[in-house]
């Protein structure tokens, strides 16, 4: 580790020398160039040889010196121009500023006054120098990246349409620029508060505002993916020929787990009391509904028509007057029947074929098809979190900030080691950029998990993405069962499973975690499916202060309070003298007249 951090070292120190003498050259080439340039516009050879040049030469070591001194207080020679932005340009015109006032001061009084011209071409030419050897390294690292973006085969990228709002619509590209190897290329952008078309933002075309989204969509389905699409919406001609093309045996597995899931769900209505604070002072609370929620359910190396019921049936319980459904069509342009079949069960409304970042953005928003919501519920890949996360700033709420699955199993001696392989390759199988963590008090427990896993994932279809997700995992041997739930609870995981025999007692001590699966016949499977727990959880740490999907998710609370001549007189007072003490006078004379109407 401290090899490679002495050779970062070594290299840092390199560029910055190597920037130096850059400018070292720069400072003294551009008044060059300026003096060539505006003696031979006028043809005065001699005046340039025989005065301006002696002048020049006397005066360049001074003003060299003076230049690498202002950049340096300016930092340009400690900024990482890999990313450099806004702040790293404004510094470089400050400095050439500066660099410039030194010119023309210095000179004068040191030397002798030169032509305006010379001043200004010097300038110029020194500014576009600095500036330039300073950016390369970023105009050359996102120009790739972008060409990396646009250019990925067919088979290695998904084409997405990007729907947002100026800012967001540009995040969301810069987030495909960042990660070249991701999954995504943005192939048109759809601005909803604009229907100006023809623009281009960071290489790709606008075509235009929330008018043109369904067509847009029918349109680069057709070139892409080569799936011809006459109607966004499913009809219900689709779900009827779903259930014929689903076999018996998995429509009454979604039927069982449904069922458990509304039972369990149910269990969680809001039974509001009313609370009287001081007499005459009664207040409660009110459950209400979202009216309008949006479900985004993935389409990509996995149907997931459980996560339809997961949010689809509290959705129902909740009361949602309006629930609809986005997610990706095949080549074929038809919906995962199974996928179709839950959302009937569950109680969809209304389906859309749709997917990625332009399913969040025309929920947000609304299409000639697909209606506005209010709350996005449903996970996805990077830029489907980072749509969601872009659009509930300012436009529409989400469910929770997510990320790639993750599991963590504490286990010891008691546990069965082919149990816990097993559950830590479910998660490894979601994706590439899964996480599973085992941590044991056992070392040799952690063998034997180690060799099962690899004996299990050689037999698994998806092992080729398994075994990457795998190498993002880890196994951590602790002392004991405190040190190893204090680990648990700092790594805050989606899914925590406690196989041992004595997880009643680790029960206990879990304070952050998504959903528990506790003793060795509790895999996540069961909660992923049909259990009846939710499995629309917090990942990448943020069980530390979000909780999963359940029935509040779907509705609001609204506060009443009702006050009586008694309650004035128990409270009135209270509440103008903290009034008064905030200097709201407002606040204080609206009780004060009620308060005085009882005297």
């Amino acid at each position: 580790m401290e090899q490679v951090k002495n050779q970062s070292n070594n290299r840092s120190l390199l560029m910055r020398l190597a920037l130096v003498v850059f400018d070292i050259v720069a400072v003294n080439l551009s008044y060059f160039i300026a003096l060539v340039v505006r003696f031979y516009v006028h043809s005065e050879f001699n005046e340039l040889a025989m005065r301006y040049i002696p002048a020049f030469r006397h005066f360049a070591p001074f003003y060299t010196v003076g230049c690498l001194v202002i950049f340096y207080f300016f930092k340009m020679y400690n900024s990482r121009w890999k990313y450099a932005g806004l702040g790293d340009m404004n510094r470089i015109v400050y400095a050439n500023l500066l660099a410039f006032l030194l010119q023309v001061v210095g000179s004068m009084v040191f030397v002798m006054r030169m032509p305006v011209t010379y001043y200004l071409i010097g300038a110029v030419v020194q500014f576009t120098l600095t500036a330039i050897i300073r950016f390369a390294p970023r105009i050359i690292l996102v120009e790739s990246e972008r060409a990396k973006t646009m250019n990925r085969k067919d088979d290695a990228a998904v084409n997405v349409m990007v729907v947002g709002v100026g800012e967001t619509s540009h995040v969301v590209l810069r987030q495909m620029e960042r990660n070249p190897e991701g999954v995504a290329r943005p192939v048109c952008l759809v601005d909803f508060r604009s229907n100006d078309s023809g623009d281009v933002m960071q290489g790709v075309p606008v075509i235009g505002g929330v008018d043109k989204i369904d067509e847009a969509v029918k349109k680069y389905e057709l070139k892409f993916d080569h799936a011809s699409l006459s109607s966004l919406a499913v009809s219900d001609e689709e779900i009827d020929q779903a259930y014929n093309s689903v076999n018996q045996e998995l429509i009454d597995a979604i039927t069982l787990a449904h069922s458990n899931i509304y039972k369990f769900h149910h269990s969680q209505l809001f039974h509001a009391d009313k609370v009287e604070t001081a007499p005459g002072v009664t207040c409660w609370q009110k459950s209400v509904a979202i009216e309008k929620v949006g479900l985004y359910i993935p389409g990509g190396t996995a149907p997931l028509f459980s996560t339809v019921l997961m949010l689809a049936t509290p959705a129902k319980i909740a009361g949602c007057k309006e629930i609809v459904l986005c997610t990706p069509p095949d080549s074929q342009g038809n919906v995962n029947p199974a996928i179709l079949v839950a959302a009937r069960i569950a109680g969809v409304n209304r389906i859309f074929k749709a997917g990625g970042v332009q399913a969040i953005g025309a929920m947000a928003y609304g299409t000639e098809s697909v209606p506005k919501v209010y709350k996005i519920f449903g996970p996805g890949n990077q830029y489907v979190m980072a749509a969601k996360q872009q659009v509930s700033l300012h436009d529409v709420a989400i469910d929770m900030p997510a990320g790639p699955s993750e599991v963590c199993v504490v286990a010891d001696d008691t546990c069965n080691e082919v149990f816990v392989a097993a559950d830590l390759l479910s998660q490894a199988e979601h994706g590439i950029d899964s996480q599973v963590l085992l941590i044991t008090t056992s070392e040799a427990f952690a063998s034997k998990v180690e060799a099962e896993v690899e004996k299990q994932l050689a037999r698994l279809p998806r092992k080729e993405i398994a075994a990457k997700a795998l190498d993002n995992s880890k196994i951590v041997i602790v002392a004991n069962n405190t040190e190893a739930m204090a680990l648990a609870n700092a790594y805050a995981p989606e899914h925590l499973i406690l196989p041992s025999d004595n997880y009643e007692e680790l029960a206990q001590m879990v304070v952050n975690a998504g959903s528990v699966f506790l003793g060795k016949y509790a895999c996540e499977s069961a909660g992923d499916y049909a259990s009846g727990t939710n499995h629309t959880l917090p990942t990448h740490g943020y069980a530390l202060a979000y909780n999963g999907v359940n029935l509040d998710s779907y509705n609001r609370k609204i506060t009443f309070q009702h006050l009586t001549e008694e309650g004035i007189r128990n409270i009135g007072d209270a509440v103008v003298t903290m009034a008064e003490n905030e200097q709201l006078e407002a606040h204080a004379n609206a009780m004060r007249l009620r308060v005085k109407s009882l005297k």
